[in-house]
């Protein structure tokens, strides 16, 4: 396990049993979520008609206003942003009636049917290999780079890097983590309780973030961090890119820039 990249382990997710999803989607629960079990955690809380906490809907409009506040830092509103793996559209719903223009990319029918009863703009159906070249001044990862490897994160960027316009800006929005309590917890429960849990991505250092997008040559240019209320808080102090048990970021926001002209 690299430095500053520590798995994720979870079992609920709104009332929905991850084990049940994965089994339900024929994948091993040693293998980190992939489209199958995404395409059936939609379908079931598709069933359940989407019920969340309304605190977790509600701060989507918080999410959104952080990450239009971060971008309004160091650019103009973009001419035209795509948001991608969309999900349910929560974030971004708010940033178009803002009256910014966002593309939603989404491969999952479900949580499309969704955002479109809400957001009226172009929708892509396509993987990110399928979408336009220099197209867009803003590309948008919000809550999903955790679901990457490092070579499929590296895969991801360079794909940004692809369809950003010279000069075009992409925003990471992902956990923050914290000391690894959860992970002795998963340890208890599987070799103690004999409980599984699903494992459900990687959780990432702000450096890692940043070392892994450089490499595919964009420029970091903000970092700003979160707590539980998405209220902006202190960088947090840390150790192997844990932070220390009194921080409060639960959420980072980062921004990199593509250069107007290749190295």
């Amino acid at each position: 396990m690299r430095l500053g990249t520590y798995p994720i382990y979870s079992r609920d997710w709104h009332g929905i049993d991850l084990v049940d999803v994965a089994r339900e989607a024929g994948v091993p629960e040693k293998t980190v979520a992939n489209r199958d079990v995404y395409s059936a955690l939609y379908r079931r809380w598709a069933r359940a008609s989407f019920r969340a906490s309304p605190e977790w809907a509600g701060g989507k409009q918080k999410v959104a206003d952080a990450i239009r506040s971060t971008i309004l830092r160091h650019a103009p509103p973009p001419e035209l942003a795509i948001s991608l793996g969309a999900g349910l559209g929560l974030v971004e719903q708010h940033l178009i009636r803002s009256g910014w223009n966002v593309e939603l990319q989404e491969c999952q029918a479900e949580s499309l049917d969704y955002a479109r009863r809400f957001v009226a703009t172009r929708v892509w159906t396509t993987d990110f290999a399928g979408l336009p070249s220099a197209a867009y001044s803003a590309v948008l990862a919000i809550g999903l780079v955790y679901v990457f490897d490092t070579a499929g994160y590296r895969t991801f960027v360079r794909e940004c890097a692809r369809m950003l316009k010279p000069g075009g800006l992409l925003l990471v929005w992902d956990h923050d983590p914290r000391l690894p309590l959860a992970l002795v917890k998963r340890f208890f429960d599987r070799y103690v309780r004999g409980r599984h849990d699903l494992r459900w991505g990687w959780l990432r250092s702000p450096a890692v973030h940043t070392a892994l997008v450089a490499s595919q040559g964009l420029q970091p240019i903000d970092a700003r961090f979160f707590d539980a209320r998405i209220d902006e808080v202190p960088p947090p102090s840390r150790v192997a890119g844990f932070q220390m048990p009194a921080e409060r970021s639960v959420a980072l926001c980062l921004l990199f820039r593509k250069p107007m002209r290749d190295a």
